[in-house]
């Protein structure tokens, strides 16, 4: 994860707080699997943030 909003010593605490696979039936009949994510702000200022991912596939 990656904090904007928090400026110098100021922490921007970002956490996952859920996560889960979900199967999905495509139209086709197919089946993928789908990774979510809920990330927080678990502390007490305000901030937000982006979720940087990389391929799950070798």
């Amino acid at each position: 994860m990656s904090p904007t909003g928090a400026g110098g010593g100021t922490a921007c605490p970002l956490q996952v707080t859920r996560s889960r696979y979900v199967q999905r039936i495509n139209p086709d009949g197919t089946s993928q699997r789908q990774y979510l994510l809920t990330v927080g702000n678990v502390g007490q200022l305000p901030c937000a943030g982006t979720v940087l991912l990389g391929s799950l596939t070798p």
